[in-house]
């Protein structure tokens, strides 16, 4: 009778054995951007008592590391690039199911569109679905935003389209790290925008799908006893033709649901705070997440941060030496002169007289003038137009220390 039961077993340890191995092997070749945003997410899920979500908008505008550093509000950015609002539902009740936060900050920048998730850009959806755990709430939600089978089956199981990836392994997929950014992405880059639209736009009503979806966002926060907060942020964009015109403040009223337009805040200055059409740069979105900041303290969220939380601690750490990685990678003066708000960087800029700035770079050094971690002199750069030093504070060396010839 025993001896009958061994080829069963000997049939579910190879099954074990051969589904711990497609296991490993599909966590090896996967794409590691998923991980790398969101691990530490779902590592310290309890821990965040406010939630950014939303499209680009929201992942290149709200920095949770110094939102804690200066507000003391811990904080996770959820957003990803091209979400749409039926995607940012799923991404928000995915994070439900790992995290209790007091308050959600949603961009709806694609209320306008009533696409459930964007042709052109469904595969950047790997980004938010690739390190959700396997669910019931995973598999819905992926059969609610893709009609195509295979599609879904890409999603459900990434292995059928990482397979192909053995030519392509670094160091990094071996051992992958935390992004280090709360989740945030942050673009060193400059635009000037064209001009500025002083009309009135025309205003619209929302689409229909991004109402039916935001409705369920809604319900799902009263629900859990969440205050969601939904915004409209900064873009350039906005100022030059006036785009995505929904008549926000007769459809949120509508909806019950509490929106802060930020688009023509006087926070930023789009001339210099641009990184490109659609978003701000760091120092854009530095200025930004101090609004952030200032309204969640306001409506009782953070504080002062504690000292002695050794985890925190340890993350900002983590996050400046990443932030430093980034400053010494860049090759173009304008990326520099991008991130000169930072508290945690001190700037020397040597600016020839004859230096040849654009009219962008002379805005930003005109606002860095109040910065007090910023230093500006004027004089005689021997082997280029400017000199732009940068060390972490505190430290006795130079992280760069970079001539430019403009």
């Amino acid at each position: 009778m025993k001896r009958s039961l061994y080829p069963l077993i000997e049939c579910l340890l190879v099954l074990a054995l051969v589904t711990g191995l497609l296991f490993v092997t599909s966590r090896l070749v996967e794409n590691k951007a998923s991980y790398n945003k969101y691990n530490e997410f779902y590592k310290y899920g309890d821990e965040y008592e406010v939630l950014f979500s939303g499209s680009s908008h929201m992942m290149n505008m709200a920095l949770p590391m110094e939102l804690w550093k200066k507000y003391g509000i811990r904080s996770y950015n959820i957003g990803n690039g091209a979400e749409t609002i039926p995607v940012t539902y799923h991404v928000i009740r995915n994070a439900l199911d790992h995290s209790s936060p007091k308050v959600i900050v949603m961009d709806v920048f694609y209320a306008y569109s009533d696409q459930t998730v964007s042709d052109s850009t469904s595969e950047m959806a790997h980004a938010f679905f690739d390190e959700v755990p396997f669910s019931f709430h995973k598999a819905e939600a992926i059969c609610d935003i893709f009609e195509d089978a295979q599609e879904r089956w890409n999603y459900l199981f990434d292995f059928s389209i990482y397979h192909s990836r053995w030519n392509e392994l670094t160091k990094a997929d071996l051992f992958p790290e935390d992004a280090g950014l709360g989740g945030a992405s942050i673009l060193l880059e400059s635009y000037a925008p064209a001009g500025t639209q002083t009309d009135p736009p025309e205003l619209h009503e929302m689409a229909r799908v991004p109402r039916e979806y935001l409705m369920k966002i809604k319900e799902l926060c009263d629900e859990k006893g969440i205050r969601l907060v939904c915004v409209m942020n900064p873009y350039p964009m906005w100022q030059e033709k006036r785009t995505c015109n929904v008549d926000f403040e007769k459809e949120m009223n509508e909806m019950g649901i509490e929106f802060i337009d930020l688009r023509e805040s006087d926070a930023v200055d789009i001339y210099a705070d641009s990184a490109d059409n659609m978003h701000l740069n760091l120092c854009g979105e530095r200025k930004i997440n101090d609004v952030y900041g200032e309204y969640l303290t306001g409506i009782g969220c953070g504080g002062d941060h504690d000292p002695s939380d050794e985890i925190w601690k340890g993350r900002y750490e983590a996050y400046i030496r990443k932030k430093a990685m980034y400053l010494s990678g860049c090759d173009e003066c304008v990326q520099l002169l991008t991130d000169l708000n930072d508290p945690d960087m001190v700037y020397d800029i040597t600016v020839g007289e004859d230096a040849a700035l654009t009219d962008t770079m002379r805005r930003m050094l005109k606002n860095a003038k109040d910065y007090e971690n910023v230093s500006i002199a004027t004089a005689d750069v021997p082997d280029g137009d400017i000199r732009i030093r940068v060390r972490i504070r505190g430290a006795d060396r130079d992280l760069v220390d970079k001539s430019f010839d403009l």
